[in-house]
C-alpha cells in the first residue's frame, strides 16, 4: 500500500477558514485605523483654527504699548496699539481693532504707523479674518476683579477673549486668557 503525501480535504478547509479569519480580523483592523485616522484629522483641523487664533491674539496683546490711552474696549471689540512687524512694512506701531464684523467673521482690523514723522501718519487699513462663523464674541478685562468695559490709561493685567458659536455648531471653544507683559497681576 503506497501513500501519497499531501493534505486531505478536511485540513485544507480548517486552513482556509484559519486563513479567512486572520484576513477578517485584519481587515477589521485596518478599517477601524482608518477611522481613527479621520477622527484625528477632524479634530486637528478643529483645534488648529483656535491654536492659531490663540496665537495671533496672544502676541498682538503681549505687545500692547504701554503708552497712556493705548488700549480701549467694550464687551464686544476692543482697540488698542501693538508691535506686529509683519502687519506692514516699514511698520513699527500698528493700531488694532478685535472685532465680529456683520458677516459673522471675527477679525483684526490693523491700522500701521510708518516709520518716519515719528509714526504720525497711519497707512491704510487692513482687515486679517481670524475666524468665519463666529456668533459673538465676549470680552472682559481683569485689573482688580473683570469688567466689561475698559478705558483706564493703564493696560489691564489680563483680557478674556471667550468666542461663541450658533447654535448646532460643534467647534465650542474654551475662553482665551491673554496677558499684557509689562503689567504686573496685582
Amino acid at each position: 500500500m503506497s501513500k501519497q503525501a499531501g493534505f486531505t480535504l478536511l485540513e485544507l478547509l480548517t486552513g482556509l477558514a484559519i486563513l479567512s479569519l486572520i484576513i477578517a480580523g485584519l481587515g477589521a483592523g485596518a478599517r477601524f485605523s482608518l477611522r481613527v485616522g479621520e477622527t484625528q484629522a477632524r479634530v486637528i483641523i478643529r483645534t488648529s483654527d483656535l491654536d492659531t487664533v490663540e496665537r495671533a491674539l496672544r502676541r498682538a496683546f503681549a505687545e500692547a504699548a504701554p503708552r497712556a490711552a493705548s488700549l480701549r474696549g467694550g464687551p464686544d471689540q476692543v482697540a488698542w496699539t501693538t508691535t506686529l512687524p509683519q502687519a506692514a512694512p516699514n511698520a513699527e506701531q500698528v493700531d488694532v481693532v478685535l472685532l465680529l464684523g456683520a458677516d459673522r467673521r471675527l477679525i483684526l482690523r490693523l491700522k500701521a504707523h510708518l516709520y518716519g514723522d515719528r509714526y504720525e501718519t497711519p497707512v491704510a487699513i487692513r482687515d486679517v479674518e481670524l475666524l468665519r462663523g463666529v456668533d459673538r464674541v465676549e470680552i472682559a478685562y481683569w485689573r482688580d476683579g473683570w469688567t466689561t468695559r475698559w478705558t483706564q490709561a493703564d493696560l489691564p493685567a489680563l483680557i478674556r477673549v471667550r468666542i461663541l458659536f450658533p447654535p448646532g455648531d460643534p467647534r465650542h471653544w474654551p475662553d482665551m486668557v491673554m496677558g499684557t507683559v509689562l503689567q504686573p497681576l496685582r
